[in-house]
């Protein structure tokens, strides 16, 4: 969404001024929604190739829960630039349905009523349902948009899965975001270092990082 919303009102250098607009936007919503996982920075190298931005599949280049937090800003974006034709209708029920999606699993229990887990797999489907529909629209049109991919049918799962527990509860967001962390403090470790002699500094680093995290956490309990 974010690619076709750039792309329709602008293009070459210019992509770059309107993607720095929704980026302000985002920002504001995000402080009016009370977001506190927030994407640092966006930039066009994140979601396409900014010299061929229409040569491949579009996709957001983040972490998982940063994206995940940013689905409520983008639903009220894609509101806000709803112009009525097709498309932009689907994209505002598609981002409202994985919006409901996620607030259900963040108030429900680990094991939820029958009704919000059914509520839970209807969302998915709805999303789901406009997401395809997008996505062979926009290949019609000769798009990159809304690529199909195996975690789109692994997300049905989670959700039909529901009935049986919170998918909140086994998700492998802070998972994802740990080996991240990992990754960045062993670049941080390589600079001048003979591969052969990074495992020490980088366990240290990794020991000192575990040591204050673990600390923070039992502060702030």
């Amino acid at each position: 969404m974010l690619h076709q919303l750039i792309y329709e009102r602008a293009s070459g250098r210019g992509a770059s001024a309107e993607l720095a607009k929704l980026w302000q936007r985002i920002q504001e919503l995000y402080s009016t929604l009370g977001t506190t996982n927030r994407l640092t920075h966006l930039q066009l190298s994140m979601i396409c190739s900014p010299d061929k931005p229409h040569s491949d599949w579009t996709s957001l280049h983040a972490s998982g829960a940063e994206v995940r937090h940013l689905v409520p800003a983008l639903a009220v974006l894609a509101a806000e630039r709803c112009n009525g034709s097709l498309i932009s209708k689907k994209r505002v029920v598609a981002l409202n349905s994985l919006g409901e999606f996620y607030n259900i699993c963040d108030r429900e229990p680990m094991f939820m009523a029958v009704a919000a887990s059914d509520r839970l797999l209807y969302c998915m489907e709805t999303f789901l349902a406009s997401y395809y529909w997008l996505s062979q629209v926009s290949m019609a049109l000769g798009k990159f948009h809304y690529h199909v991919r195996p975690k789109c049918h692994y997300s049905w799962h989670l959700a039909y899965d529901g009935r049986f527990m919170n998918p909140r509860f086994k998700w492998t967001y802070k998972c994802e975001s740990w080996v991240g962390k990992v990754s960045e403090v062993c670049l941080s470790c390589a600079s001048g270092t003979r591969l052969t002699k990074i495992t020490v500094p980088l366990a240290e680093k990794l020991v000192l990082y575990t040591h204050v995290r673990l600390q923070r956490a039992l502060f702030e309990d």
